[in-house]
């Protein structure tokens, strides 16, 4: 379980530094690109951002659904051995970290959508 959940935590790093690194050329104003317009380099920036944004909303997600199943294994193997260390940890019921993390990446889809739309003037601004 702790290795899933180390991983999600290396996955939304990555996951920062990559969108970071696809935003800063998205919206730079000046550049000197030799074979292709700032303009078409800003675009397919936009839409890699779209695409990596969704590969890593996978990503978490198949996370998340292996730490589940460890953690429900864990649960069975402590009951069967009466023992109370993953059932009395306290978890938040009202908004968990995955749930905060899904809610962003839907977030960034829909902000990077937007800018794509905008870059093919299918939204005036």
């Amino acid at each position: 379980m702790r290795h899933y959940s180390n991983l999600q935590f290396a996955i939304q790093t990555l996951y920062f530094a990559s969108i970071g690194a696809l935003g800063s050329v998205a919206f730079v104003t000046e550049r000197s690109y030799v074979l292709l317009g700032p303009e078409t380099v800003g675009t397919w920036a936009c839409l890699a951002a779209v695409v990596l944004t969704l590969v890593f909303f996978l990503l978490t997600l198949s996370c998340e659904r292996h730490r589940k199943h460890f953690e429900a294994k864990a649960l069975r193997l402590e009951r069967d051995m009466s023992e109370d260390v993953v059932d009395g940890v306290p978890a938040s019921k009202v908004v968990g970290a995955n749930t905060t993390m899904n809610f962003f990446y839907i977030v960034n889809v829909v902000f990077w959508t937007c800018i794509l739309a905008i870059r093919w003037r299918l939204i005036v601004v």
